[in-house]
């Protein structure tokens, strides 16, 4: 019925009825933990980022910003993986969007990916993309986060969420990714 009308559906089943959390909870708690975590690094926090551009309105899930060193970083987060090429491009998007508002200041991405069995085989079955599009090191997102004197990666990066949203940590994909990419160029 769903497809019948262009819409999909998604189902979630948690430890709650809906009725006890907003929808979007899932979402909502990795943004909190990004905005914590983060505040150790001295970032500031813009979560639901209205940015306007060409064709359309989009929303960054957190802006944080770091007025000492003039670093801007754009994260979105993951719940569920349901469209990879849109939201790899959709981060692209924000990035260009935000480094067009504020000229002069370092502006890169982070993908907050929450580490269900799904999402992790789903990173692993499409390394090579991921690992070409968030070339960063993980670790080195997640000093810049918590570290003031850690310099934010000028690319792109992944970090996973535990699933329930406590913790972040940091994804081997990109070092090994990039090693079998160079052994196996012609």
């Amino acid at each position: 019925m769903a497809a019948a009308v262009g819409t999909r559906l998604v189902v979630y089943l948690e430890d709650a009825p809906g009725s006890d959390r907003p929808l979007d909870y899932q979402h909502a708690v990795r943004q909190d933990l990004v905005i914590r975590y983060a505040a150790a690094g001295d970032w500031s926090a813009d979560p639901e980022r209205l940015v306007a551009g060409p064709g359309a309105w989009r929303y960054v899930d957190v802006l944080l910003r770091r007025m000492r060193t003039r670093e801007l970083a754009v994260v979105e987060v993951w719940d569920f993986i349901d469209d990879v090429g849109a939201g790899l491009r959709g981060l692209a998007d924000k990035v260009e969007r935000i480094r067009g508002l504020d000229p002069g200041w370092s502006v890169s991405g982070l993908l907050v990916v929450r580490a269900t069995q799904q999402n992790r085989r789903l990173v692993t079955q499409l390394s090579a993309i991921f690992a070409t599009n968030l070339p960063a090191s993980s670790r080195a997102w997640l000093r810049a986060l918590s570290e003031p004197e850690g310099r934010m990666p000028a690319g792109r990066g992944l970090v996973w969420s535990d699933v329930r949203g406590t913790r972040l940590f940091a994804s081997n994909l990109s070092r090994r990714q990039r090693v079998a990419l160079s052994h196996s160029a012609p």
